[in-house]
């Protein structure tokens, strides 16, 4: 970008010079007027007005995350959209820590849409075992291709075909001594099936349905030999969604639940419980191959600040219920957890701020443990 820009400033100037020191006729001067006066200052409102550049950082008692997201909609073509995230996260268990920097690029293709992902992760941080503590690094190289072509619609009914690919390779070190290289593939093809109407009393209703078959393989490199191992797998996912507008106030009721005869990738897995979904989960995650959840909102109408006219502020009560069957493969993880949150947030044309308040309700499931106090995030969007 900055050679583009260098490039225009300097033919902007040789056309500024040219046409100061050169008489031109009434033919050339309307040549020259198809030109703008200030090439530069064109060509960075065609890149403001296509670019956006926006952060956020949330913090918690055992975690604190920043990202920052740039990215452009329509600038090398219809419907091409580039963006580039950087993250960074600080956790206190394990001192650990990791930078992230992701390169992602979707575009139309052959009546497909495709999307191209990559990641470079470098991560650190402390390990306890057999007595002894170790401190670990390493890092992930990841492209992740994927895609989605419609293959018929008709009122609302959609069925499209859905493919991936993922290609990653890691190396691990314990106390500065190297320990494994390892290379992973997966490869991914089904098919889904979505319908969405308005329904009579005022409600929206929307589903899918997803059934997925591929290939995992994975190669490992460490002192103590080389391993392969190629499995397949299948999945069928199941997603809907019910919403409502009462006396202003939005009401939405959405779920997911995923079957699974049995394991599968950890990428496939379906994330039932994490600060990803809800606060309240105090850091804490469950993915799970087979299970789902449930989730309710209710989000108040726009409110205008009387001394900010631009600025708008609204409020979200939610509660979530997530689920997995026990079964031999996820006999660690299987269980019921529900959390409620209430929400705060801020917004502008190009601002938001939300605060959201949230603790766990109940946990029976063998991988969480009932947080003793509510999680309290604060995070900003600032768009430039």
């Amino acid at each position: 970008m900055g050679r583009i820009l260098l490039a225009a400033l300097i033919f902007g100037t040789l056309a500024g010079q040219v046409s100061a020191n050169s008489g031109r006729s009434p033919a050339e001067s309307a040549f020259w007027d198809l030109y703008p006066a200030d090439l530069l200052q064109s060509v960075t409102r065609y890149v403001a007005s296509h670019v956006e550049f926006s952060g956020n950082s949330s913090q918690t008692n055992n975690r604190a995350d920043g990202r920052i997201h740039l990215t452009s909609n329509n600038l090398l073509g219809a419907q091409h959209v580039l963006g580039l995230d950087f993250s960074d996260s600080v956790a206190r268990e394990g001192s650990a820590e990791s930078t992230s920097l992701a390169l992602r690029y979707s575009f139309p293709l052959a009546g497909s849409d495709i999307r191209v992902d990559l990641e470079n992760r470098d991560y650190s941080g402390a390990v306890s075992g057999s007595g002894q503590r170790y401190d670990t690094r390493g890092e992930r190289r990841n492209l992740r291709v994927t895609g989605n072509r419609s293959l018929w619609s008709w009122q609302g009914m959609e069925i499209d075909s859905v493919f991936s690919h993922t290609s990653g390779t890691s190396t691990a070190f314990e106390d500065a001594v190297w320990v494994e290289n390892s290379a992973h593939q997966l490869s991914s093809f089904g098919l889904e099936g979505k319908a969405s109407r308005k329904l009579v009393g005022g409600f929206y209703a929307a589903t899918s349905l997803t059934v997925v078959g591929g290939l995992d393989s994975e190669e490992v490199f460490s002192a103590s030999g080389y391993s392969n191992d190629a499995d397949g797998f299948q999945k069928l996912a199941i997603a809907a969604s019910l919403s409502r507008e009462v006396l202003s106030w939005n009401l939405g009721l959405n779920g997911r639940y995923q079957f699974a005869p049995g394991d599968l990738p950890s990428s496939e897995h379906l994330v039932i419980a994490g600060p990803g979904m809800m606060r309240g989960f105090n850091g804490q995650s469950v993915r799970v191959a087979e299970g789902g959840w449930l989730r309710m909102n209710a989000r108040s109408p726009g409110y205008h600040w009387p001394f900010a006219s631009e600025l708008n502020s609204s409020i979200t009560f939610s509660l979530l219920q997530g689920w997995a069957p026990y079964s031999a493969a996820q006999s660690d993880r299987f269980g019921t957890t529900s959390t409620g949150e209430i929400s705060l947030q801020l917004y502008s044309k190009d601002f938001r701020a939300d605060m959201s308040l949230g603790q766990m309700l109940n946990a029976s499931n063998t991988a969480l443990l009932m947080p003793t106090h509510p999680d309290l995030s604060f995070s900003i969007t600032v768009g430039i």
